[in-house]
């Protein structure tokens, strides 16, 4: 396996997260990188400490996230942004972009009750604003 930068071109921090990340790289990749980590003079006790604590540290982190986003199904748009967001859908779909990023952005984080008041929020500001085209024109 070819990885680019090659494992002696990266920093011993990036190798001890290599080492340390079981999702994010194969196996291979992590013997490259404990192999490098023993030829910069580092004691395999050494490295299993780091690797320890850095694996701490990252379930620490996705329990914090999976946490977060547990919390984030509840969460409601606070009233000025549904107001806005109820006044100015019809300009933020005129704008060139993608008109469902914020959907996206919305479900990644596990906004579950954001998604739907959006999507109803999005109608409702489009027939208001059918409604005031129709009385000016």
């Amino acid at each position: 396996m070819k990885l680019n930068p090659p494992v002696n071109n990266r920093s011993d921090k990036e190798l001890f997260n290599m080492v340390s990340n079981l999702k994010k790289w194969t196996q291979q990749a992590r013997d490259e990188a404990f192999a490098e980590l023993l030829a910069r003079n580092y004691s395999e006790f050494d490295i299993t400490q780091r690797v320890k604590k850095n694996q701490t540290t990252i379930s620490n982190y996705e329990a914090k996230m999976e946490d977060e986003r547990e919390q984030n199904k509840t969460k409601n748009y606070e009233l000025i942004d549904a107001l806005l967001l109820l006044l100015f859908f019809p300009i933020t779909a005129i704008i060139p972009g993608n008109l469902l990023a914020p959907y996206w952005y919305l479900n990644k984080y596990n906004y579950k009750r954001k998604i739907r008041q959006r999507i109803v929020l999005s109608i409702m500001s489009i027939i208001i604003w059918i409604l005031i085209a129709q009385q000016i024109f």
